[in-house]
């Protein structure tokens, strides 16, 4: 069992307190604690100087209080009782007075102001004790569940039962302080941890409650910055990192929350040895560059370890823009018809039997002159069809969504920016309120890079796709799929966790926005277990004179997964012709055109394009795009 050790850790009294306690890097399984003790040799003498200013104007008051004359004994009695809390106050501990400010340099009123504090202290420490002690009697006997949001604690309530108690961290409980670089390089680039400002009490709750508990489970996010808020939670409370006291929950249902409180993990220090690897590196090149940023160009401006590639990309193509010269060239449409009502647009792309085509373009009509040639050439002779192909051929599914395809998707085809998707699917992830089923997480979890799906996910797939859609419409055997490149396949792919919570069910339910994702998360997992897509596609080739013509055709034969996600189909549906057929000229034109430059990027380009470069983590693209928009770059 991973239960809190008994013993107050130093930390947990300045915690307390509110003070910006430092915290050790990590060596090995636990952390080194010469620092610690020399800031609290520190902390304890500044206690005792305190303690003593307070415990000297406390007797100045009661001095004050004993030559008033009470005018009666029931007066008096009133007023021994009430000097019992100061002097009770008077003899707390020494590291509780340590934050307390003196009065010195006050003038007249700093003699009394310690007193006034000191009593104000021990109201704020009556209600921590309270709410501490209330804390405590929830989880006495119990296994207390540590996890990040205060969303997904609720909806691991309604799952565990009573004989769990859920709390969240509110994400990090510790991390490097914002106003200074706080990295020892002399000393093997040790990181110097405090507390987050403003968790001092959710600091002190879950240290009481964990010393009652009888185990205690980290219930982080499972990836690799979650792996560190384990860590930071396990080294506050004092768990043995030995133990087995890490869960991760890679869904949010009832089967897989039960399932992986039952099966616990030790704390992965290598995931956290990474974490706080990239985060020094953050550190040491966004605290050294930042400063030159302002000094050079103006205040506010920052540079990062990804941050600045990806800006760099953008400047890259921005100079490519600026260098580029449009070239002109032109493009030549012959309309013709044939017996039946058949119709024909065709493009001119030979000219004396050499290819007129470039990079898809006919950038080798570079002039008027020539354009003109060819109509003349297309409007005097009579056109004779050369050749007709049409190739059946299979469109496969797209895969399930990982995070950066998820991102790119959903700013293509809903206009939502990386970060709000994000956090959309933040909510989805955590749980909605569903009539009948109480709280129930809609979706897997959303930072991953792998295009993995679990057996059951598979089954239960097939089975809707059975039920809800022709024979045809299944493929004989379950599809797999693999991520490209260097991907960790850490957790599965993002999709739906129940596939029967179809979003048609759900419109009355979900907010706009929430609707929007979950019916695009939904389609493409059903989509990617279907069968393939039939695409018929035609070329036509006809001759006029000297000049050669093309047409391109595509049609849907029939359309397996596209029943569900949408194909995106290059060309029209084209009448068949036969070799050798002649056609009737309607007519032709000539257009002029000019080359363009690259695009800039778009968020979703920008994000593929990191993919594709191995810059960054799925986990860092929506802060990467949300920081290069909000600083103006």
């Amino acid at each position: 069992m991973c239960a809190a050790k008994r013993s107050v850790p130093p930390e947990a009294e300045a915690a307390e307190l509110g003070q910006e306690k430092k915290a050790p890097a990590r060596r090995g399984p636990r952390t080194s604690g010469t620092g610690t003790r020399k800031a609290a040799g520190k902390a304890a003498i500044k206690a005792e100087d305190s303690t003593k200013k307070a415990e000297d104007s406390t007797k100045k008051a009661e001095g004050s209080a004993k030559k008033a004359k009470a005018p009666t004994k029931k007066a008096g009695a009133s007023e021994k009782k009430a000097e019992a809390p100061a002097r009770k106050t008077g003899a707390s501990s020494k590291t509780r007075a340590a934050s307390a400010k003196t009065g010195e340099g006050t003038g007249k009123t700093g003699a009394a102001a310690p007193a006034r504090r000191t009593r104000t202290r021990a109201s704020a420490s009556k209600a921590s004790a309270a709410k501490g002690a209330s804390g405590v009697s929830g989880a006495s006997g119990k296994t207390l569940v540590i996890v990040e949001s205060p969303s997904k604690a609720k909806t691991l309530m309604g799952i565990l039962g009573s004989k769990y108690v859920v709390r969240s961290s509110v994400g990090h409980i510790r991390d490097l302080p914002r106003s200074r670089m706080a990295i020892d390089i002399e000393h093997d680039f040790a990181p110097e941890y405090i507390l987050v400002k403003g968790k001092a009490a959710i600091k002190n709750e879950l240290t009481a409650m964990a010393r009652s508990a009888s185990n205690v489970l980290l219930a982080s996010d499972p990836d690799r910055e979650g792996e560190a808020i384990a860590w930071h939670l396990a080294e506050l409370l004092g768990l043995d990192l030995s133990e087995k006291c890490r869960v991760r929950f890679y869904e949010i249902t009832a089967n897989a929350v039960r399932s992986a409180v039952q099966n616990p993990d030790v704390v992965d220090l290598n995931k956290v040895d990474a974490q706080q690897a990239r985060r020094i590196l953050d550190r040491l090149v966004g605290y050294t560059l930042s400063p030159l940023l302002w000094n050079k160009i103006r205040y506010g401006l920052s540079a990062g370890r990804v941050q600045s590639v990806a800006l760099d990309l953008i400047c890259e193509r921005e100079r490519e823009i600026a260098r580029f010269v449009p070239e002109e060239y032109w493009s030549v449409t012959v309309r013709a018809s044939a017996s039946g009502g058949r119709s024909y647009e065709m493009k001119v792309d030979r000219w004396e039997g050499k290819s007129l085509w470039k990079n898809g373009m006919p950038l080798l009509i570079k002039d008027r002159a020539t354009a003109d040639a060819i109509l003349s050439e297309v409007e005097g002779h009579p056109i004779r069809v050369s050749e007709f192909r049409l190739r059946e051929g299979k469109r496969n599914p797209p895969p399930p969504f990982r995070t950066s395809t998820l991102q790119q998707e959903a700013a293509r085809r809903l206009s939502m920016a990386p970060k709000r998707t994000m956090r959309v699917a933040q909510e989805l992830y955590e749980g909605l309120n569903l009539p009948g089923r109480g709280h129930v997480g809609m979706i897997t979890y959303m930072r991953t890079d792998s295009l993995r799906l679990s057996e059951e996910a598979v089954e239960a797939c097939r089975a809707y796709i059975a039920g809800n859609y022709d024979a045809p419409y299944l493929p004989k055997a379950p599809r797999a799929y693999a991520a490209p490149g260097r991907s960790q396949d850490a957790h599965e792919a993002v999709r739906p966790t129940d596939v029967s919570l179809t979003p048609d069910s759900l419109g009355d339910i979900l907010t706009p926005d929430q609707l929007r994702l979950y019916d695009m998360i939904w389609r493409r997992f059903v989509a990617c277990q279907m069968e393939s897509a039939v695409v018929a596609n035609s070329t036509l080739l006809a001759d006029a004179g000297r000049a050669g013509m093309r047409q391109l055709g595509e049609s849907l034969i029939f359309e397996g997964w596209s029943a569900v996600w949408p194909l995106d189909l290059k060309g029209n549906r084209m009448d068949r012709a036969e070799e050798g057929e002649p056609l009737d000229f309607v007519s032709a034109e000539k257009e002029q055109k000019f080359t363009r430059p690259p695009a800039r990027y778009s968020e979703a380009t920008l994000i593929k394009t990191l993919e594709e470069d191995g810059v960054g983590r799925p986990s860092t693209y929506a802060t990467i795009v949300d920081t290069l928009f909000g600083r103006g770059y």
